[in-house]
């Protein structure tokens, strides 16, 4: 009970943020997701040229 009681003040508090407030928050949010997704591509980059590479060594 003492949760939903928190998520629904949570929630209230959320409502009366301004708008601008709120759409600071999900860009915030959203860039975040994508400088995850950027550095998995980095990731899978790297990973990909160091195959490459041991491919040429073994050669």
């Amino acid at each position: 009970m003492e949760i939903e009681r928190e998520m629904i003040q949570l929630q209230k508090e959320y409502d009366e943020m301004p708008f601008e407030f709120k759409l600071q928050m999900k860009f915030l949010k959203y860039k975040e997701i994508l400088n995850v997704i950027d550095s998995k591509k980095n990731e899978d980059e790297v990973a990909s040229i160091s195959q490459k590479e041991l491919a040429t060594l073994k050669k």
